[in-house]
């Protein structure tokens, strides 16, 4: 029994507690020990510095306008220093998408208003650019010699025409003619009194029963007396300068008569309405310059046109 109590009392004695001092024993437990201290100081004063740095960036922002847009900072946590290391803190910057889009529109909205202004200088004010006109000076002109200036001939005016129709000495054909020659005449009064009358000139065609297309006066006034499309007899027998259509030249052509005697020529006034009238008859029925033509040259028995200058009339003519 004794033995049994005597075990019972040495269980139930406790055993001294550990102490929470630490004793290191070697050197390097103490290094250790010491590192620990100095990461906890750390962290403290991190966790401050970060405090501060927060309450400023609040009042950065606070201190911002509403247009202004500020930039978002993140702070990403550093890796976990290792025993012997140091906890750093790293911040990324992060820009707003309106900031980026503002920043874009003021670097692109410059280089569109300096192309607009380049193609509307370029093109629109090239349009309404008018060419200077360069004139030599007045020294460097070269005098052009009078043989070489090209005289511009206005073509002759056809004067006012007076219908004065007979009704003798022509006829008007079935068929339609075909015009291209013109035969110029020349006559006057041999019945007495002015040589230069019409009245008495048409008296005298009465008699040989014959008559001209046109019968031009010595003041150069111009009396229709037949149709074009008529047949006049005022040609007679003759044949052409070629020796083709004899006999028939009255089919083909138009007469054209000047009052004037044998002793004279015919008047400036005559030559000038005889001329604006050929012209006119040329152009309206394509007649060659060739069959322009003096009654004595399809007539060896004929004198007329007397004095009459058929170089001087193709003059006026232009041709």
């Amino acid at each position: 029994m004794v033995e049994e109590n005597e075990v019972y009392k040495k269980e139930e004695v406790p055993e001294k507690e550990p102490s929470l001092e630490v004793k290191p024993s070697e050197p390097s437990e103490k290094k250790e020990l010491l590192v620990r201290q100095e990461i906890k100081t750390m962290e403290k004063d991190l966790s401050k510095l970060r405090e501060v740095e927060a309450q400023e960036e609040k009042k950065r922002i606070s201190s911002l306008g509403p247009e202004t847009s500020p930039t978002t900072t993140t702070t990403v946590p550093a890796e976990e220093p290792e025993e012997k290391g140091m906890l750093i803190p790293v911040e990324i910057k992060k820009t707003s998408s309106f900031f980026k889009i503002a920043i874009r529109a003021i670097i692109v909205l410059p280089l569109f208003l300096i192309a607009g202004l380049a193609c509307w200088f370029f093109f629109l004010r090239s349009e309404t650019k008018e060419e200077p006109i360069l004139t030599p000076p007045l020294e460097e002109t070269e005098e052009i010699p009078p043989e070489e200036i090209i005289e511009t001939k206005t073509p002759p005016v056809l004067p006012a025409i007076q219908e004065r129709l007979v009704t003798w000495g022509y006829y008007i054909p079935k068929k339609t003619r075909n015009i291209d020659t013109i035969i110029i005449h020349s006559a006057y009064n041999v019945l007495g009194g002015d040589a230069y009358s019409l009245e008495k000139v048409l008296e005298e065609f009465r008699a040989y029963r014959a008559v001209p297309h046109y019968l031009i006066d010595r003041e150069g006034k111009v009396y229709q007396l037949a149709p074009e499309e008529a047949v006049a007899y005022h040609a007679g027998r003759g044949i052409m300068p070629n020796g083709s259509r004899k006999d028939i030249i009255n089919l083909f052509s138009l007469g054209i008569g000047m009052i004037y005697q044998e002793k004279d020529s015919p008047a400036e006034a005559q030559y000038e309405s005889l001329a604006g009238l050929v012209y006119f008859l040329r152009e309206k029925y394509a007649i060659p310059i060739e069959n322009i033509l003096g009654f004595k040259e399809i007539s060896s028995a004929q004198t007329n046109p007397w004095n009459f200058d058929k170089e001087y009339l193709i003059s006026l003519l232009g041709l």
